[in-house]
């Protein structure tokens, strides 16, 4: 068992908790890239990413997600 702080919890619990909250972080991350980051429409407008990149994005987490679960 490992201590964190003075609470003791197994090894796989902590493991999990960290994994969860960095999926969290990750997918805060995505989205607010593919909310604000400016998207590239053809080459008239030379965006961060393509509409493309953001569906590809989209399906990453969500197939990410639905194994945690």
């Amino acid at each position: 068992m490992l201590e964190s702080g003075s609470v003791k919890a197994p090894a796989s619990q902590l493991l999990l908790v960290c994994c969860w909250r960095t999926m969290k972080e990750v997918a805060l991350l995505l989205g607010e890239l593919a909310e604000n980051a400016p998207l590239q429409i053809g080459d008239i407008n030379p965006g961060l990413l393509t509409t493309k990149q953001v569906i590809k994005t989209h399906f990453h987490v969500s197939i990410e997600l639905s194994i945690f679960s």
